[in-house]
């Protein structure tokens, strides 16, 4: 018993230091403290992936296909861009054998993922919720240079949405009884995230709030959702110039008649607007500069698909979106319901957080686990 015990604990740090937090810990680490950070990441990744090579199996060929192909293509692309963007060949890696392991360890304690998301809610506490101003109202508050190095405060939001997210996906591939945390966590995750008021993540704490609430409690979830739906219409209309304002005075970096301005919205055009031969297939150069302030430089476009065609070329663009097509429209061979796609769709319209990224396993078990997986956990 004692061996089992000591193979889950394992596996729950293997989990949760190689592909769960190095995104977080690299967005809210001082920078100093980076490079030593990624150096321990990539030699025990690198360990990691020689001892676990036995996995990869014909049986996943389809998943190691799809990882072929990014590392493939992430490699060409660092040749003819003359590139230094070696995490686009690693990152297909961490996606793979983070799945294949997932897949191949039917035991995982997931309540080291609520312990995890416990210290973040503490750690969020003391670096920025004790030290805003205002939970509310911070018109003209520079809260971005009272947090990180690498990254702005909206990491904060980005971390708790996405561990939340994460967690929900492994409860439901594991069976296991957590539910009910998640969807109380779903309620803090909300109110934090309001908070902080990044609006992408706000939209997506919000769907997380609605899917653990209908897994919790299908029926009363049902009903709830139907009040929602018929209900804040009807204010909405009726106040919609009162709703400006407070949208204003909430989220006062943002400016709602000049939107289309948005730095995000000028990338994505500047991306599509100036394709050519040249930069068709494979990308733009390195360091092209999509977007621009006075202080700030947009290198890529803050969609995932955009920057996949970027980063990869054309052909995996295409790969991936073929992928997700042929998932959704077989969806009954799969194991996961198609409205656990929702967070990860809604994100990747407004954030470049995957294809690269060390979670990518997570979203690998959503495409390719198949309708015929029956792990059961003890946890």
């Amino acid at each position: 018993m004692s061996e089992i015990n000591f193979k889950i604990s394992v596996n729950n740090i293997i989990v949760v230091f190689l592909f769960l937090t190095p995104h977080i810990f690299l967005a809210i680490m001082p920078a100093v403290y980076s490079s030593f950070y990624s150096v321990i990441l990539y030699s025990l990744a690198l360990i990691f992936f020689l001892v676990k090579s036995k996995y990869l199996n014909p049986i996943y060929k389809s998943e190691i296909l799809f990882a072929i192909c990014f590392i493939f293509f992430g490699f060409i692309n660092l040749i003819l861009k003359n590139s230094t963007a070696f995490f686009n060949i690693a990152s297909p890696l961490f996606g793979l054998f983070g799945y294949l392991y997932l897949r191949r360890n039917k035991k995982m304690n997931i309540n080291i993922i609520k312990y995890v998301i416990v210290c973040f809610y503490i750690y969020f506490y003391f670096v920025y919720y004790s030290v805003i101003p205002d939970y509310f109202f911070r018109p003209g508050f520079d809260e971005d240079a009272i947090v990180f190095d690498n990254s702005s405060s909206n990491a904060i939001s980005m971390t708790l949405v996405m561990l939340l997210f994460i967690y929900l996906i492994l409860n439901k591939y594991y069976k296991s009884d957590h539910i009910k945390t998640i969807f109380y966590f779903s309620i803090i995750t909300l109110v934090l995230v309001f908070i902080q008021q990044s609006r992408a993540a706000l939209v997506i704490a919000l769907i997380l709030f609605f899917i653990s609430f209908y897994e919790f409690n299908k029926k009363n979830a049902k009903r709830f959702l139907l009040l929602f739906t018929f209900t804040i219409p009807i204010p909405f209309v009726y106040y919609f110039e009162e709703i400006l304002v407070i949208y204003d005075l909430f989220f006062s970096e943002y400016n709602l008649i000049n939107i289309s301005e948005d730095l995000r919205s000028q990338a994505r055009t500047y991306f599509l607007s100036n394709l050519n031969i040249n930069n068709f297939f494979i990308g733009y150069p390195d360091n092209t500069i999509f977007a621009n302030t006075t202080d700030t430089d947009l290198l890529y476009t803050y969609n995932v698909f955009l920057d996949v065609w970027n980063r990869y070329g054309f052909i995996p663009f295409i790969i991936l979106i073929s992928v997700l097509l042929h998932r959704f429209y077989f969806y009954n061979r799969y194991y996961f319901p198609l409205y656990y796609f929702i967070p990860f769709l809604l994100y990747s319209f407004v954030e470049s957080i995957f294809f690269p990224n060390y979670w990518d396993c997570f979203i690998y078990l959503l495409i390719f686990t198949p309708i015929q997986n029956q792990k059961f956990n003890v946890y």
